[in-house]
């Protein structure tokens, strides 16, 4: 199987969660499937990732607006966008070539252009972040506090619905992560 990995990071971290599970998971599959990378430059990218990758692509992250998510209601303001990852995705990769697109945090989701719609997408959330976000917003110590909370529980509200809907397949990490999803 050919899969496509798109992460906001580099998986090349010991020290973070996301990427670790990253590192584990493709160190396993290896030798049965063949992945390629699309990511921001952020970290480092080691000896062992660019075994583990076949394909290693990599952009800039972009800078978040002032006000971030704060400013609308639109839900793709949750993540950073670049436009050249998206026209890479548009323009210089093959969606015939991939059997899955494994999306590692699914802040990528947007990127991801029509001509893409007929590969099986893999939302890999970890956290599911409505629940997170409803149980802080339930321990808000002011109301513009819960206004914030409430907020981005809408938007990921709606990013989920609009991006991880259509998904194949999405994991989190415990019973009632899946079950708010």
């Amino acid at each position: 199987m050919n899969v496509l990995v798109l992460c906001d990071r580099i998986p090349s971290s010991y020290q973070d969660g996301l990427t670790l599970r990253i590192l584990h998971y493709v160190r396993r599959l290896c030798p049965q499937h063949r992945f390629d990378l699309v990511c921001f430059r952020t970290g480092v990218e080691t000896d062992e990732v660019r075994t583990l990758f076949r394909h290693i692509w990599m952009f800039e992250r972009p800078e978040r607006r002032a006000g971030g998510a704060l400013r609308g209601w639109v839900p793709e303001s949750l993540y950073p966008y670049s436009h050249p990852l998206a026209a890479f995705l548009e323009t210089e990769l093959d969606p015939a070539n991939y059997d899955v697109v494994w999306d590692a945090a699914c802040c990528l989701a947007p990127h991801l252009p029509d001509r893409w719609k007929a590969v099986p997408y893999f939302g890999d959330l970890v956290d599911e972040m409505v629940l997170a976000l409803w149980n802080r917003l339930k321990l808000a110590r002011s109301a513009g506090e819960a206004a914030r909370m409430f907020k981005y529980l809408v938007l990921n509200a709606r990013f989920e619905r609009r991006y991880l809907g259509p998904a194949a397949l999405c994991t989190v990490v415990s019973e009632v992560d899946a079950a708010m999803l």
